[in-house]
């Protein structure tokens, strides 16, 4: 077992992508979707590996050779049993975002079809049919994918539920980057422990690991981007900046809101030329990386831009006529309504769809429920309102952790991840304010918008607790312990519900 979880964190991404590929092939040749007796024993698979990393980690402990590694690799086992059991046991085609049906020849389906089938770039106006105006790299993976699996003998339904491992990988590779981020801002022990813990048990990216759109794909293209500008800015060469721009642009190719990641990077450029003495060689830098990002990055939509005159921002409207239409709520109301009936459910609110009386208007509340839950909703609620809450207070430990942060800017060692961090994650909530806003639909106040997020919260909460440790006051010994409550419940929480309560 030593040696497996120390080959686990060594070589992540390799064992991760073989698990990923030899797992999926003989899930496709082997595994019964669609039975429920597989789906138990799956469940039960879950619940037994989980008890056995705690088992593990009690056993290390016991003989004193927990080290700091071993643990992460513990929790990231966790979190990717996780997601393994939410892929094996719902359909590929459940719980998804503009996927529509397989079949259908529209939606995020009908796109990967299409490039199983043509092997081309669309020769029409992607416009003209639901979902395929978004850039093409992730649906020409998963049907590259698909050929593969069909040719290796499994059938095209099992196919389609193979996609999940596409984006099981990615979400792993997601939680690999925070947690290299973490170090790279100085986390260590507790601090380490929880925010690791955090990303890999985090709905979101459970959610995303069996979302067959692009969500999971350019979320992890802009972690990627994160980490490697850090990176670079410890040591400026071309091939430190290289992976920042191959990162960028394959993530504006995957989805184009990665492109807002772009924001947090220029500044740090910007900041980087402020302080170098030698320009000349940042400039340099600066033009490869844009000779490389900006051609890769806005190569769709320039292309459509000019062979079919497509806005580069555009996005389809649902229009007033759709039932979850809200835009009968004031823009005050919807920004500053905080009223307590909203609280009335944990899991956002669909009007007569989900038994309720109204329809989620607030962004704010939206983005809490689905962070927890996405657009799932359930009889049972007890659990759920305690991680809800536990979730709630997670965020008010985090949003202290930034005044903190402010406070002590001057001081601290390590300010450019958090900085960066921080000025990304504001860059897409406000995107995502403008965005429920210009387009007042229920399904616009979703979490998936806001993927820097997941990242931002434990690195904040983490900050907080790593800055209060040493202090002896009553009431900020309170406070860290609340904090460290609160991640625990809602990792807790979160392990337990989607363990065996709301799989």
């Amino acid at each position: 077992m030593k040696k497996i979880l120390d080959f686990i964190y060594k070589h992540h991404y390799a064992a991760l992508a073989a698990f990923c590929v030899i797992f999926g092939l003989c899930a496709g040749l082997f595994w019964n979707y669609n039975s429920i007796n597989y789906n138990l024993a799956a469940v039960v698979a879950n619940v037994i590996v989980i008890l056995m990393c705690f088992g593990t980690g009690a056993f290390f402990k016991l003989r004193n050779t927990l080290s700091e590694k071993r643990i992460i690799a513990l929790i990231f086992i966790i979190g990717l049993t996780l997601r393994l059991v939410y892929i094996l046991t719902l359909p590929a085609t459940s719980h998804q975002h503009d996927v529509e049906i397989f079949g259908s020849g529209s939606g995020h389906a009908g796109y990967i079809e299409y490039f199983l089938y043509n092997r081309s770039l669309p020769d029409f106006d992607p416009v003209s049919v639901w979902q395929f105006y978004h850039p093409p790299f992730h649906h020409i993976i998963c049907a590259v994918w698909m050929r593969l699996q069909m040719l290796m003998g499994i059938s095209y339904a099992y196919a389609i539920e193979g996609i999940q491992f596409l984006t099981f990988f990615y979400s792993g590779v997601c939680c690999i980057v925070c947690i290299k981020i973490f170090r790279l801002a100085g986390f260590k022990n507790l601090p380490l422990y929880l925010a690791s813990l955090f990303v890999c048990v985090n709905p979101t990216f459970r959610f995303f690991s069996g979302s067959i759109n692009n969500d999971c794909l350019c979320a992890m293209f802009m972690f990627l981007t994160i980490y490697h500008t850090i990176k670079w800015y410890d040591n400026k060469r071309i091939r430190t900046i290289l992976p920042v721009a191959i990162c960028l642009g394959l993530g504006m190719i995957s989805k184009l809101s990665a492109g807002l990641v772009a924001i947090g990077v220029a500044l740090v450029f910007l900041y980087a030329f402020v302080k170098e003495r030698e320009k000349a060689t940042l400039i340099g830098q600066y033009a490869m990386f844009g000779a490389v990002c900006v051609p890769l990055g806005l190569s769709w939509t320039v292309r459509n831009l000019i062979m079919y005159n497509t806005p580069i921002n555009y996005v389809p409207d649902l229009g007033p006529n759709n039932y979850q239409y809200i835009g009968n709520y004031s823009v005050l109301r919807r920004l500053f309504d905080f009223s307590p009936y909203q609280f009335s459910s944990p899991f956002i609110v669909w009007g007569e769809h989900s038994g309720d009386s109204y329809y989620e208007f607030n962004p704010t509340i939206g983005y809490l429920k689905t962070a927890c839950f996405e657009e799932y909703f359930s009889d049972i609620k007890i659990l759920p309102f305690m991680m809800l809450m536990a979730f709630c207070l997670c965020v008010v430990a985090a949003l202290s952790g930034l005044v903190l942060l402010i406070i002590d800017i001057k001081k601290s060692r390590r300010r450019l991840p958090y900085v960066l961090v921080t000025v990304c994650t504001a860059v897409y909530f406000i995107s995502y304010y403008a965005f429920c806003l210009k387009y007042p639909q229920v399904c616009t106040m979703n979490a998936r918008y806001v993927p820097m997020a997941v990242l931002a919260i434990p690195m904040l909460f983490g900050y907080l607790i790593a800055d209060l440790q040493n202090e002896s006051s009553k009431l900020i010994k309170t406070v860290r312990l609340i904090s460290i409550g609160s991640v625990c419940i809602c990792c807790v929480m979160s392990v337990i519900i989607y363990s065996v309560v709301l799989i």
